[in-house]
């Protein structure tokens, strides 16, 4: 069992469109998702990792056989926070973008320290949208270019994980259109959720690492 620790996007892997429960069906054979509400991966260490250690301890219990997979929370950081910094700072795409990454990571590491069988789940691409000042969906700059972000972002996810013996999946280049940049809009459901269109991507990359056979 993959036991996915999120936010609202955790409810993808487990095809369950409620994305406010705390908790999906336990119908599915592969995955159980697990929302802690709204959080991000900038300050995941200091404001969630205790919520998480809480929730994998008093309610998941995994087997040895089991996963613990994080995932979702570099989204919102990727579709507002961080081009929002590099814009409003001055700062270089890549300074921001490895800072924002190497602080995540260090949650990433104290629970494989605690020898859970680790999984991360990197960003997926933003939706073609442009600015959006609205609070319900905030949204920062164009899609090319938080796209940019995000791919830098996962890249620097995957060589920490892979550095430190983690898991690390993603399927951001199968939603793009590899010509333009832009995001295949075939693959969403609103302004930044995935919908079940792209599950076979998915589930191959599992399939590689040989998590799910």
């Amino acid at each position: 069992m993959i036991n996915t620790i999120g936010n609202s996007h955790t409810f993808y892997f487990s095809n369950n469109d409620n994305i406010v429960a705390s908790e999906c069906d336990k119908t599915h054979p592969y995955f159980r998702s697990y929302s802690i509400g709204a959080a991000i991966s900038y300050n995941f260490y200091e404001h969630h990792l205790p919520r998480v250690k809480r929730l994998i301890k008093d309610t998941i219990k995994p087997s040895n056989d089991d996963y613990i997979m994080l995932c979702g929370f570099n989204e919102i950081d990727s579709r507002l926070h961080l081009p929002k910094k590099i814009e409003q700072t001055g700062l270089s795409m890549e300074t921001v973008v490895n800072e924002c990454a190497e602080r995540y990571f260090r949650a990433i590491k104290e629970l494989k320290d605690e020898n859970y069988n680790l999984i991360v789940f990197g960003s997926h691409p933003s939706t073609t949208g442009g600015h959006n000042d609205d609070p319900s969906n905030p949204v920062w700059g164009d899609c090319l270019n938080r796209n940019k972000i995000t791919k830098m972002y996962n890249q620097k996810l995957k060589e920490l994980c892979e550095s430190y013996n983690v898991h690390y999946l993603d399927i951001f280049d199968y939603l793009i259109d590899q010509n333009t940049g832009l995001t295949n809009m075939i693959f969403f459901r609103d302004y930044c959720h995935l919908n079940s269109n792209s599950h076979p991507y998915m589930v191959e990359q599992f399939k590689l690492k040989k998590i799910i056979l």
